[in-house]
């Protein structure tokens, strides 16, 4: 997987934690879909670490906004 490609997942999952930070009704819900989000991301992160030596988790989870 190139840069670009981690981008578009890092984007995608910024859309979701987005608008899930934005809704304001079923708090718990959203709670949970929030921190399914972020073991996500974190469990992306370790999946690209292993094909991309160089990939940068950190950077990552930030572009994703749920680090």
């Amino acid at each position: 997987m190139t840069h670009q490609h981690f981008e578009i997942v890092a984007r995608g999952i910024n859309a979701e934690y987005d608008r899930l930070s934005r809704e304001t009704e079923n708090g718990l819900d959203r709670s949970h879909h929030m921190t399914g989000l972020r073991l996500t991301a974190r469990s992306l992160a370790d999946e690209f670490r292993t094909v991309n030596p160089r990939f940068d988790a950190d950077r990552f989870l930030k572009a994703c906004g749920c680090n």
